[in-house]
């Protein structure tokens, strides 16, 4: 895995360069996940961060545990919400197919009949 995660400073914006294997993942890999997290502070939220106290960062711990866990419950909830549109439509379309089958055998009977009408008549 060759991660490059060099800053390059262009005026006032910075450019980091991370390279990342294709087939690598964030969710098996922990090493690159944490660069991952890491390449998306800024220089300045760097030194905001290497000038903390150990009491400040376990102070903003709990409040930053409970934003996540409230995050997480409005995205179950949207998800449910999602799920159950999702579940309603593919329900819907069940039906369509149903009435679809329906009436394409009525037709093809229809068709028969017909032909077969056609038989006797000539």
């Amino acid at each position: 895995m060759a991660l490059v995660d060099d800053a390059v400073s262009e005026g006032h914006a910075v450019h980091f360069d991370l390279q990342v294997p294709v087939d690598e993942s964030a969710l098996a890999n922990s090493v690159l996940a944490k660069r991952l997290c890491q390449a998306t502070l800024l220089p300045a939220d760097r030194e905001h961060r290497r000038k903390r106290s150990v009491v400040k960062i376990f102070s903003s711990f709990y409040p930053t545990i409970i934003e996540l866990i409230h995050d997480m419950s409005d995205l179950e909830v949207g998800y449910k919400k999602f799920a159950n549109i999702r579940s309603a439509w593919k329900n819907k379309m069940a039906a369509v197919d149903a009435e679809k089958a329906a009436a394409l055998e009525q037709l093809e009977s229809a068709a028969e009949r017909e032909a077969k009408l056609q038989k006797e008549i000539f």
